[in-house]
């Protein structure tokens, strides 16, 4: 197991390649969603700090090759307003680049609780958008999240159905409360 400067020492090299990849994911998933005609949030993107990836590799000795094991150097959110759009931005993820993995959050819960419910996706560049860039990005991973709007914003209460069985107004399609 390598050290924390030998790992911090790596990482910094190879990590202006992730902040390259997370450029042109932002850019592309982007495109796409606006061609599709969807309203989401602006896509942002992030590439992992150099000294959080050090000490994620080194904490609890858990990899033997950081590198290659840490798939979250690159990260893409898409943050929908609607829940409905959550799995057609899932749809132009899979269009849009090469899936290696899609967790739902919302699977790992009990049916009893709320949580959140955004989707993680494992993926890559395709092989066109590789050669349109450059070749080093080949083989490097990203993740895409995409999730609703925090429901802290909306307030948790709002999430659970009224003692009478309606929901509460802030969910409804109008004024008048929804059953259950």
């Amino acid at each position: 197991m390598p050290g924390y400067q030998e790992v911090l020492a790596a990482y910094e090299r190879e990590r202006p390649l992730y902040v390259e990849l997370v450029g042109h994911t932002v850019v592309a998933l982007q495109r796409a969603i606006n061609t599709a005609g969807l309203h989401t949030l602006p896509v942002t993107g992030r590439t992992k700090e150099s000294r959080s990836f050090a000490i994620k590799a080194c904490v609890g000795c858990r990899y033997d090759r950081p590198l290659e094991q840490i798939t979250d150097k690159a990260g893409v959110r898409v943050t929908v307003v609607y829940q409905r759009d959550l799995h057609t931005i899932v749809e132009i993820v899979k269009r849009t680049f090469t899936v290696l993995s899609i967790e739902r959050k919302l699977d790992a819960l009990d049916y009893d609780r709320n949580g959140y419910l955004g989707t993680h996706i494992q993926a890559r560049l395709t092989a066109e958008q590789i050669a349109a860039t450059r070749t080093e990005l080949d083989g490097l991973q990203f993740e895409v999240q995409v999730r609703t709007r925090s429901p802290k914003a909306r307030g948790q209460k709002c999430l659970t159905p009224s003692s009478t069985g309606r929901l509460p107004t802030c969910l409804s399609s109008s004024s008048d409360a929804s059953t259950v």
